[in-house]
C-alpha cells in the first residue's frame, strides 16, 4: 500500500473508531450508534471461528497451532475468538483507535496481541499457522492493493499453514458506484465533522470491491501458496 493510501485508510477507519466502531466491523441491523451488545458481538465471532475451525479439519489444515493472525482485526472479535484454538494470537489493524479499543476489550486474553500495520507486506514470513483476513481486502482502495495484501498474507503462513481468506467476486452496480464513501471522502476534505457525516446524514467512508478467483488465486500463488 502507498504512503499516500496507507494514510487515506486510517483516517478514515480513525473516524469509525471514534464514531461506532462494534457497528463498523460488524454492521448488523439494529445495531448502528453504539446498538451491539458486546456479549452478543463477541459471540459471532466465536460462533465464526467454530465453523472456520471445522472446515479446516476437514482440509486437514493448518498443521501447528501455535500462532494465528487476524488481519484487519478492527475490535478483536475474530481474534478473541481465535484464542481458543491457538497458542498465541495476534489482530493487527491500519487504525490505531481500533487498536486501542481491542487491547481494551481483550485485555483478559493474555495470549492475544495487538498493532497496527499499514499494510501486509509489514509481516513477517512464514509465521502463521493460521492467517485470518474477513472482510477486509474488499476496503482496500485499489486492485493492485488488494492483489498486493493477499500475496503479503500468504507469504505469512508457514508450511502446512491455512489462509482463510473472504472478498466478494461480484457486485451489484449499486455497489458499484460507491456514492456515499464517495461524498463521505470529498465533504471531509472539505472539512466537515465525521459525527454531522455520520449520524447525521448516514454516510460512512467504508468502500467496496469484488475480485475474480483467478486474480485471487494468482496473487495468493504469488506469494507462495496454493
Amino acid at each position: 500500500m502507498s504512503p499516500a493510501s496507507a494514510a487515506r485508510a486510517r483516517a478514515e477507519w480513525e473516524d469509525l473508531a471514534g464514531l461506532d466502531p462494534l457497528f463498523a466491523v460488524l454492521s448488523h441491523p439494529g445495531t448502528r450508534d453504539g446498538g451491539w451488545d458486546p456479549a452478543s458481538f463477541f459471540a459471532t465471532g466465536e460462533a465464526y471461528v467454530r465453523t472456520l475451525m471445522a472446515r479446516a479439519a476437514s482440509l486437514g489444515l493448518p498443521h501447528g497451532r501455535e500462532a494465528a493472525l487476524d488481519f484487519g482485526c478492527g475490535v478483536g472479535r475474530l481474534t478473541r475468538a481465535l484464542a481458543a484454538h491457538f497458542a498465541s494470537c495476534l489482530g493487527v489493524d491500519v487504525s490505531r483507535g481500533m487498536i486501542e479499543h481491542a487491547r481494551r476489550l481483550n485485555a483478559g486474553w493474555t495470549s492475544c496481541r495487538f498493532q497496527p500495520i499499514d499494510a501486509a507486506a509489514e509481516l513477517p514470513a512464514s509465521a502463521f499457522d493460521l492467517v485470518l483476513c474477513k472482510a477486509v481486502v474488499q476496503h482496500l482502495s485499489g486492485r493492485d492493493e488488494q492483489l498486493a495484501c493477499l500475496t503479503g498474507l500468504a507469504r505469512a503462513l508457514r508450511p502446512g499453514g491455512l489462509l482463510a481468506v473472504q472478498v466478494p467476486s461480484r457486485l451489484s452496480w449499486r455497489r458499484r458506484l460507491q456514492i456515499l464513501p464517495r461524498l463521505y471522502r470529498v465533504l471531509r476534505g472539505l472539512g466537515v465533522e465525521p459525527k454531522a457525516l455520520y449520524r447525521r446524514l448516514g454516510m460512512t467512508p467504508i468502500r467496496m470491491a469484488a475480485l475474480g478467483r483467478a486474480d485471487v488465486e494468482e496473487a495468493i500463488r504469488r506469494g507462495g501458496a496454493r
